[in-house]
């Protein structure tokens, strides 16, 4: 599958950052790294498919080149408690 990439700059703006083919969104990201001079840059990317898809998953590359999505870094959320009239989180 052909997949697209795209990097979220200094300035908050969506910029691409090419496109490759894999088995999945690692393996093209793989690929990616591959033919990039001087490999990636840390930070928040999004990727989807070069289909009529029309969401992005969104996840950022750290240092080291491993992928971490948001939903790896949400904590659980606490159940909200009672307090009179009030709720609390």
């Amino acid at each position: 599958m052909d997949y697209d990439f795209r990097f979220r700059n200094a300035s908050g703006k969506w910029e691409s950052v090419g496109h490759r083919k894999g088995a999945d969104r690692e393996a093209a990201l793989e690929a990616l790294k591959e033919r990039t001079p001087g490999g990636l840059c840390p930070g928040r990317y999004m990727s989807r498919p070069r289909s009529r898809q029309k969401d992005w998953d969104v996840f950022d590359l750290d240092g080291d080149g491993k992928i971490r999505t948001s939903a790896e870094d949400a904590a659980p959320a606490s159940p909200p408690t009672s307090t009179g009239k009030h709720w609390l989180r």
